[in-house]
């Protein structure tokens, strides 16, 4: 049966999409019409997806892409859209899902979801994550510590913005997008006749780093300039000064507590330096010519 990525235009999407494909099942993705760049749906078709694109309030569509899926991934937008929106889309999501007769749910969140603190943003993923466990479908919820690699775009903002000392000083062990589409791949891959049990599990990475020193990277500079541009700008522009709320959430530690996953993931190094997919301007931050080379 196959397994269905809600929100596939994003990074982590994308590294979600490629993942489940190479694990060699039948993936389907929907993008949000409207902010998908034409490369983006190219390339997801590329490594083996049928697309659907449309709207979440479309439920005709989709339900017609729920159609004999098993999994649903659901990939919330990110501290830097707009929680309310996020929420209304999960929950739509959740009761497509449930409606179409789908069997499991594997939903990205992040660290501090237990403890939202007042942030509009953590308590918009903590009823996503209630809308989770009190479904019929079997749960999986990676928290995850924050995103690098392929473009994220808060990374890039953290470059953009003027960070105040204490979110500068805060300490994060940050995880490879490529590494949080593995474990939603592994989420996934586990299909028998017994139910699984819900399941809550924090994903980070193997390095720890203050946020000073991950937004004076070479790497997340060159990103402030646009090469690592991975949605389009708001009314501020996609790399505006970071709001107040979210200096908050990520002046607080994430670097996961003592039984995460993911500290023999990737290296930190690694991820700031693995190609953009697709990049910025359309093409692949990587591509062979006509005579067999690299081109840039």
């Amino acid at each position: 049966m196959p397994v269905l990525v809600v929100g596939a235009e994003r990074v982590v999407g994308r590294a979600a999409v490629a993942a489940l494909a190479r694990a060699g099942g039948d993936v389907r993705a929907f993008a949000e019409a409207g902010i998908t760049r034409p490369e983006v749906l190219a390339a997801l078709r590329g490594v083996g997806a049928r697309v659907a694109v449309g709207t979440l309030d479309d439920e005709a569509h989709l339900e017609a892409a729920l159609t004999d899926v098993h999994t649903v991934v659901l990939l919330p937008g990110g501290p830097l859209a707009e929680p309310a929106a996020q929420l209304e889309a999960a929950a739509a999501t959740v009761a497509a899902a449930e409606a179409a007769g789908c069997r499991r749910l594997v939903v990205t969140s992040e660290l501090g979801t237990e403890e939202p603190a007042g942030l509009a943003y953590l308590e918009a993923l903590a009823e996503i994550e209630a809308l989770a466990a009190d479904s019929g479908l079997e749960a999986v919820v990676l928290r995850c510590a924050l995103r690098v690699g392929r473009g994220e775009p808060l990374v890039a903002a953290l470059a953009a913005s003027d960070l105040p000392s204490e979110v500068a000083r805060a300490a994060h062990a940050p995880v490879f997008v490529d590494d949080v589409a593995a474990a939603v791949a592994a989420a996934d891959a586990a299909r028998d006749d017994r139910p699984a049990a819900d399941m809550l599990l924090e994903l980070v990475g193997p390095d720890t780093v203050t946020l000073g020193a991950l937004a004076a990277h070479p790497a997340v500079r060159r990103s402030r300039r646009g090469e690592c541009a991975a949605a389009p700008p708001g009314p501020g522009g996609l790399l505006a000064a970071l709001p107040a709320e979210l200096h908050r959430w990520l002046a607080r530690p994430g670097c996961g507590g003592r039984d995460a996953l993911g500290r023999a993931g990737t290296s930190l190094e690694a991820a700031l330096s693995a190609p953009v997919w697709p990049a910025a301007d359309g093409s692949r931050s990587q591509r062979r010519g006509s005579n067999g080379t690299k081109e840039s």
